[in-house]
């Protein structure tokens, strides 16, 4: 790892494991906290904790070994995205990263999303679908406003 870097800096798509982490996770460091509450119907929203921290990255950081199920090419958004699932069963994840540096722009990751499964683009917003065909709606101009949906 470049000591000049922080831990996030060098997140990529051919990392083998992820931080666990709810929430969103940019390339300085910091951190968005993030929490998936279920209501008395079984509906799953996100929300924001209005908290932005330095992620805690030491000897003691938990990471999940990952595997990618789906990636898209956004030539004009010049990036790439990934989404896929973590080694604990219910973790999912979705990763935007330049195609230029091939460096993380900003990595999305619930323990308890479920496994993405796949990935769509239209114009800023990325969707992902767990398996369990819940819509993720990821708006790249505002990620604290992520919205859930059922095929």
């Amino acid at each position: 790892m470049d000591i000049n870097k922080t831990p996030a800096q060098e997140l990529n798509s051919y990392c083998e494991e992820l931080p666990i982490i709810n929430g969103v996770l940019y390339p300085d460091g910091n951190y968005d906290d993030m929490f998936i509450f279920t209501d008395k119907n079984q509906k799953r929203a996100v929300y924001h904790s209005n908290t932005r921290l330095q992620f805690p990255f030491s000897d003691n950081t938990v990471y999940s070994s990952i595997i990618i199920q789906s990636e898209i090419i956004c030539n004009d958004l010049n990036c790439k995205a990934v989404c896929g699932e973590g080694s604990y069963g219910g973790d999912g994840f979705v990763m935007l990263e330049s195609l230029t540096t091939g460096k993380m722009l900003w990595l999305v990751s619930f323990d308890n999303s479920n496994p993405f499964m796949s990935i769509q683009h239209y114009e800023n917003t990325f969707i992902v679908t767990n398996n369990c065909n819940e819509k993720w709606h990821f708006d790249i101009s505002d990620m604290d406003n992520i919205k859930i949906s059922i095929n």
